[in-house]
C-alpha cells in the first residue's frame, strides 16, 4: 500500500462578477474633494466676513477710537486689503469648485492663490510693523492687542497657502492632475 500525501480537492470555479452593464472604475482619490471643500468654505468666509468686518470697522465706536491713533494711510490700507481679500476669495472659490470637478485648472489656481497669498501676507506683516512704529502714542493695551492680532494674522494667513504649495507641488499630485480632463 503506497502512501500519497493528502491533497485537497480543487477549488470550485468562481463565477464571474455580474456587472449588469456597470464597468467597475478604479477607486478615485478623495483629496480633490476634501481640499476643494476646504477652499470653498474659506472662500465663502472671505466673501461674507470681509465686507461685514469693513462695515463694522467703519461704524463701530470702539474701532473709531483705535483709528484715532492710526496714521492716515492705514484706513486706505485697510479698505484696499479688504477689497484685495474679496478678490482672493473669488479666486479661491473658483479654484475649489474646479478642484472638486477634477479640472486641472483647479491645481493651477490653487498654486496662484498660494503664491500671491504668501506674498500678500508678508506685505501685510511689513505694513503692521510700520504701523506699530507709527503708533507710539497709542495706549499699551491697544498696542499689544494690535501686535498679537498681527502676529496671529500672519501665522493664520500663511498656513493654508503654504499647505497648498507643499501639497500641489508633490509629484504624485501633479501626476494625478495630468490624468484629469480639461474643461
Amino acid at each position: 500500500m503506497s502512501q500519497t500525501p493528502y491533497s485537497p480537492p480543487p477549488p470550485e470555479p468562481v463565477p464571474p462578477v455580474q456587472t449588469q452593464g456597470y464597468i467597475p472604475q478604479p477607486k478615485r482619490s478623495a483629496w480633490p474633494t476634501v481640499i476643494g471643500i476646504i477652499s470653498t468654505i474659506f472662500a465663502a468666509m472671505g466673501l461674507i466676513c470681509t465686507p461685514i468686518s469693513l462695515a463694522i470697522n467703519a461704524f463701530n465706536p470702539a474701532t473709531q477710537k483705535v483709528h484715532e491713533f492710526m496714521p492716515e494711510w492705514y484706513r486706505t490700507w485697510e479698505l484696499g486689503s479688504g477689497l484685495v481679500g474679496v478678490a482672493f476669495a473669488v479666486l479661491l472659490l473658483i479654484a475649489g469648485i474646479s478642484l472638486m470637478k477634477r479640472r486641472p485648472i483647479g491645481r493651477s489656481l490653487h498654486l496662484i492663490y498660494a503664491i500671491i497669498g504668501t506674498v500678500m501676507t508678508v506685505i501685510n506683516a511689513v505694513a503692521i510693523v510700520l504701523l506699530i512704529g507709527e503708533t507710539s502714542d497709542m495706549p499699551d493695551p491697544m498696542r499689544y492687542g494690535m501686535i498679537g492680532g498681527g502676529a496671529g494674522g500672519v501665522c493664520l494667513g500663511l498656513a493654508y497657502p503654504i499647505f497648498l504649495l507643499i501639497w500641489f507641488l508633490r509629484g504624485p499630485v501633479a501626476k494625478e492632475v495630468k490624468t484629469w480632463k480639461a474643461a
